[in-house]
């Protein structure tokens, strides 16, 4: 009864104690998450309306970058301005298929004036072009496309630049529910026209642009005109007919009965309005269900707290507490010395014990893995060990089922980086991290993955077991491993998936279909799952053969002849035959032969393959790469065949260059400044731009800025308004959300995590 008595007071206690705790905690708590959780619904939903921003700025960029191409084809050529527009129009087809953004264009509409027409404006479409026909904007109404409003609207939108001068500021203005760009083509001087083309989208096709964007779930994005009035709406909030925005410096409205949070954010260059609606009362649900989480896991820490702690009473202390009174009772005497004894017995005898289980549990953890990876490797390879292996998995505790098995091998893509980047013990360490996230991936969907190394090729097998019938939860998880080998590893991973089976008898012959599978990444390009049961049958027979003949004859007599667009052509056809085979194996020794082949003629050359850019070891993943490298070949001996001409456009991009340089602080720069600058049209210099380097020259001109900037942050203690001055941009807001959106921190925090650098003088 004193024992028991002692137990429940101790228990009581212990419950009195967790009350306070979870009273003096969980008060200051809950309103610190309240504060919490809503900044961090604001942030969320700031950083959704900087990208809605960030597809409006694109869509301009890609206006402006298509207009530049346009308008400095003109002025090269100001004859594309006929009589009846029809040069006009395919020239103008003609470009639209080589800007990125001119697709986001539903309709395209070219209009010139003449003084044979009384001043009229004649109007074209993209939608009308491959007949030819004419239409006049005041005498002719159209019911087709429903655009005799939209060519009201848009005679009074070009008639002043029609009448104008031969070269005017590009306007841009906003009309109903069309996005539109206006762009002067210029005039020519024998005919006495004038033309301007006018981008035309509907706010309705943006959907397609901001469907990437994921909002929260208690947001709705809302476009409007100037007047608050919606013209798009899309989120969980029913915005009803008819519904307008409040002012500039509003922060809440009301939505249908509903009390909504409201963010503004800027889209005046593109003339609409955007903004997100944040239901007060989803945020507010949030909020308690976030708190009611935190609270029960503070209860069930304290509970616990106080379990561990009985536990640890009733198995420690007590037996403590015996021996110190067998210690306190030492006397000096017989008997003192007997208890003496009895106490360093006991306590040797614990030691002992536990330090012969903790290395006795070490060993066996350690030995269990060798032996399980092991057994596995011969499972697959075909030399037995199934029911050892059953009973290891037994012995440690894996829940392992016979009747649904498969087997998945994934395999390092850019294996030839690995191996030059890491020695073999952290390749080691890598792949076992590696499965250790495949096992804890497929665990979560309730799919037991038991793996090992393949020490022929380095590869990672493992053994499925469970609920592996779907083959989407297979790849969903898959796609988890494959994100952090490429956050934390810088690796890409492909995936060969056997078919299921039952029993671990066909072990072996799944490994070598999953082996099979991942193959196919040589013609299909790495960072995929293969699956075998999907993948088509080999499509390789004689005809093939001779057809494959017959295309390295014509790319080895091309490149003998110095034919090198010739030769890229065949190479072409050659992968495409290649990849219609469906038989990488073959595929990639008759590649491989190939490409010796060349590179043998290529070194018996005057030219020498030494100095190309060629994989002299034949190390390929995939077929694309070793094409892409003989394309890179083929170039290379194009542009030494070609070299005044290659080297004046180089000439040309080195002065652009070193012009941006040295006017980084010029906030006046245009690119229509900077060609006139280098003696060249604006279309001439970004078209020999984007070729030598890769993008326009105002992207790298931006990104030239933002590298001074961030050299100013770290080397010298300027302020963010002299820093702005220095690297040419006016707009405070503008330059901190691209810095933003480039390095993931603000120009402060910049200067704050690369303070070690030191500071220099003040300019």
């Amino acid at each position: 009864m004193k024992r028991m008595g002692w137990f429940l007071r101790t228990l009581l206690g212990y419950f009195l104690l967790a009350a306070l705790l979870l009273a003096g905690v969980g008060i200051p708590v809950s309103g610190n998450v309240r504060s919490l959780v809503y900044e961090e619904i604001l942030s969320n939903a700031q950083g959704v309306l900087e990208s809605v921003e960030t597809v409006f700025a694109d869509w301009m960029r890609g206006m402006e970058e298509y207009a530049y191409q346009v308008r400095g084809d003109v002025q090269m050529n100001p004859y594309v301005l006929q009589d009846d527009g029809y040069a006009a129009l395919n020239a103008v087809r003609e470009l639209s298929k080589t800007v990125t953004y001119s697709n986001a264009c539903e309709t395209i509409v070219l209009v010139y004036a003449s003084k044979y027409f009384s001043g009229l404006p004649r109007v074209y479409t993209s939608q009308n072009y491959t007949d030819a026909q004419r239409y006049f904007a005041y005498f002719y109404r159209y019911d087709q496309w429903s655009l005799e409003s939209l060519y009201a609207e848009m005679a009074s939108i070009v008639a002043p630049v029609l009448r104008g001068p031969e070269m005017i500021t590009v306007d841009r203005v906003r009309r109903e529910a069309y996005m539109t760009y206006v762009v002067p083509l210029g005039a020519s001087s024998s005919r006495n026209q004038r033309g301007v083309m006018l981008f035309l989208t509907p706010v309705s096709q943006l959907t397609a642009m901001l469907r990437e964007i994921n909002l929260p779930e208690e947001a709705t994005l809302v476009l409007a005109d100037a007047q608050g009035q919606v013209l798009l709406a899309s989120g969980s909030l029913a915005v009803p007919q008819g519904f307008a925005l409040p002012g500039e410096g509003a922060e809440r409205c009301q939505v249908a009965g509903e009390a909504c949070l409201l963010l503004q954010g800027s889209g005046e260059a593109c003339g609409v309005r955007l903004a997100l609606l944040l239901d007060e009362g989803k945020i507010a649900g949030m909020m308690r269900s976030r708190l009611t989480n935190i609270l029960l896991i503070l209860l069930a820490g304290l509970l616990l707290a106080v379990g561990a702690s009985l536990v640890l009473s009733t198995l420690v202390f007590r037996p403590v507490r015996r021996l110190a009174g067998i210690a306190r009772s030492v006397d000096g005497g017989a008997g003192g010395k007997q208890h003496r004894d009895e106490f360093e017995h006991i306590e040797r005898t614990i030691r002992l014990l536990h330090a012969n289980n903790a290395d006795l549990l070490s060993r066996l953890h350690s030995q269990n893995g060798m032996l399980r990876q092991h057994l596995l490797r011969a499972m697959c390879l075909g030399q037995g060990g199934a029911e050892k292996f059953l009973a290891l998995l037994r012995e440690d505790g894996i829940a392992f089922s016979e009747r649904c098995l498969r087997v998945l091998i994934l395999r390092i893509d850019n294996e030839a980086l690995f191996e030059s980047r890491m020695d073999a013990s952290l390749r080691a360490l890598t792949r076992f991290g590696l499965l250790k996230v495949l096992r804890e991936s497929m665990g979560a969907r309730q799919i037991v993955a038991v793996g090992c190394e393949m020490g022929v090729n380095g590869d990672i097998v493992a053994l499925l077991s469970g609920a592996v019938q779907e083959e989407y939860g297979l790849a969903a998880a898959l796609e988890q491993v494959r994100g952090i080998a490429a956050q934390h590893f810088g690796l890409t991973l492909s995936a060969g998936i056997s078919q299921g089976f039952g029993g671990l008898d066909g072990a072996c012959v799944a490994y070598g279909s999953a082996a099979r599978a991942v193959e196919q990444r040589f013609l299909e390009g790495g960072g995929k799952d293969f699956f075998a049961g999907k993948l088509p049958d080999s499509a390789w027979n004689e005809e093939l053969e001779r057809q494959l003949t017959r295309l390295e004859a014509r790319v080895a007599g091309a490149l003998r002849a110095g034919n090198y667009a010739q030769c890229a052509q065949a190479l072409d056809a050659y992968a495409q035959e290649m990849c219609a085979a469906h038989d990488p194996a073959k595929a990639r020794q008759r590649a491989l032969l190939l490409y010796a082949s060349l590179c043998q003629q290529l070194q018996m050359s005057e030219m020498g393959a030494s100095s190309l850019p060629l994989e002299m070891h034949c190390q390929y993943e995939t077929l694309e790469q070793m094409r892409d490298d003989l394309h890179r070949a083929l170039r290379v001996l194009q542009e030494r065949r070609s070299g005044q001409q290659e080297t004046q456009r180089s000439e040309l991009v080195d002065n652009c260059v070193r012009f941006m340089r040295e006017h980084l602080a010029d906030e006046t720069l245009t690119m229509d400044s900077l060609a006139a600058a280098l003696s060249v049209s604006a279309g001439y210099l970004s078209r020999c731009f984007r070729e030598q380097m890769g993008f326009s020259p105002w992207q790298y001109f931006d990104d030239m800025r933002m590298q001074h900037a961030c050299a100013l942050l770290k080397g010298t203690s300027l302020r963010i308004g002299d820093i702005l001055e220095k690297c040419g941009y006016v707009d405070k807001a503008n330059f901190m959300r691209k810095f933003k959106r480039k390095f993931g921190m603000t120009p402060m925090e910049y200067r704050r995590a690369n303070a070690h650098a030191g500071f220099t003088d003040k300019g």
